[in-house]
């Protein structure tokens, strides 16, 4: 019942023209989504510390955020997250673009993991296309 609520709102907030703010939407509704499937994200890193703003992180299915040893600025990897953008999806404060667009790698990431590779073909529905 929780998940058809936060679907309905988010439903609400993609009806407004501001890109931005449709963004976040589906940004919090990805992460609610994990959350009621059992795969919510922990501010805690596999190790049991609180994810670092300043740290890079791995993210693993099975363990959560694990720290990268030895990286200032990893090459960009598809399982590879700033703390910030982690800290910030985990308190819903998904500002800036920089943050947005991580925080759709981090969660695309993990929803193609649950999904084992099966395509999500929400971008065909919205533009109408009946071949999905």
């Amino acid at each position: 019942l929780e998940l058809f609520a936060i679907y309905q709102a988010t439903l609400i907030k993609l009806q407004q023209q501001d890109r931005l703010k449709c963004e976040q939407a589906l940004r919090i509704f990805e992460k609610e989504l994990l959350t009621a499937i059992g795969y919510g994200l922990s501010c805690k890193t596999a190790g049991q510390a609180n994810v670092d703003s300043k740290q890079y992180y791995a993210f693993n299915l099975d363990v959560g955020f694990v720290p990268c040893q030895n990286i200032a600025m990893p090459v960009r990897r598809s399982n590879i997250f700033t703390g910030e953008t982690i800290n910030a999806i985990l308190n819903n404060n998904l500002t800036g673009r920089q943050v947005l667009q991580e925080a759709k790698r981090l969660l695309g990431f993990i929803l193609s993991l649950l999904l084992a590779g099966r395509k999500i073909h929400s971008r065909q529905l919205f533009l109408g296309d009946s071949n999905v």
